[in-house]
């Protein structure tokens, strides 16, 4: 592993990027130790300071799959004596294909950003308002806990493989990609995009937003209510209280629709 920091007083944010380069567990946690902030796993000998802000994570390798969890020792408190600081976690895969999980932190001054590069990965936003992505690839991603961003390929519109995207218990935001993807929402009030593709989409739980876009999709607004359902430009079978461009109707959940 490579390491590179920049140590500060206390009170300062301490920044340090993290070149993963071999297989194997790599984990990033809190304790309430001096400053109350965040720690890794393994610390830079060249830094006086064992607490730091990890600010991002990067997977070099293109030869292993990866595993990466961030978890949080204590009940999110120490947390929560950081006023006016926010911290934000990021942490990107690499192409082999990672599994990657946030943590069970769910604080509003502690944000996770992961992203799953190329391969064929599992990502996980545990608690907490995470945003997640995707990439190239055949991914899935579960929200978690938390209002969540879920998004299969941040590229515009996505590019090559479809996806399986689960929302979680929090209000979500989830966008597909180019390909046929299977989406939920799980239970809250989401706002799902289907993009390119031919797409089954679930809001489930809550009163949810659904928009189909482009290909003959399939969305099923689900058991909460009211739902808004609009099909798009071509052939779409829905279900909703509110449907708009559909062609027909659905009378219930999708087979191959995810768990909620």
């Amino acid at each position: 592993m490579n390491c590179e920091s920049w140590g500060g007083e206390q009170g300062v944010e301490v920044t340090a990027v993290y070149d993963y380069n071999s297989s194997g567990t790599f984990s990033v946690w809190g304790v309430d130790g001096v400053g109350n902030d965040f720690c890794c796993v393994v610390n830079d000998p060249a830094n006086d300071y064992e607490d730091m802000y990890i600010d991002v994570i990067r997977i070099t390798t293109y030869t292993h799959v990866d595993t990466i969890s961030l978890t949080h020792a204590a009940s999110g408190s120490d947390l929560a004596q950081i006023p006016g600081n926010p911290l934000e976690v990021f942490v990107k895969g690499d192409d082999s294909g990672d599994i990657i999980t946030g943590s069970n932190t769910d604080h509003p001054s502690y944000t996770e950003s992961l992203f799953g590069e190329s391969g064929n990965d599992t990502i996980d936003g545990g608690d907490g308002d995470d945003f997640l992505y995707g990439g190239v690839g055949v991914d899935t991603i579960s929200g978690g806990g938390g209002d969540d961003y879920l998004e299969g390929d941040p590229t515009p519109y996505g590019t090559v493989s479809p996806d399986v995207l689960r929302g979680g218990t929090g209000n979500d935001t989830i966008v597909g990609n180019g390909e046929d993807d299977l989406i939920s929402g799980g239970a809250g009030d989401d706002d799902i995009w289907g993009g390119p593709g031919e797409d089954t989409i679930c809001g489930d739980l809550g009163a949810d937003e659904i928009h189909g876009e482009q290909d003959d999709d399939t969305l099923y607004g689900g058991l909460g209510s009211p739902d808004k359902v609009y099909g798009g430009a071509d052939t779409d079978a829905c279900d909703g209280e509110t449907v708009t461009s559909c062609d027909s109707t659905l009378s219930s959940r999708p087979g191959d629709c995810p768990a909620p």
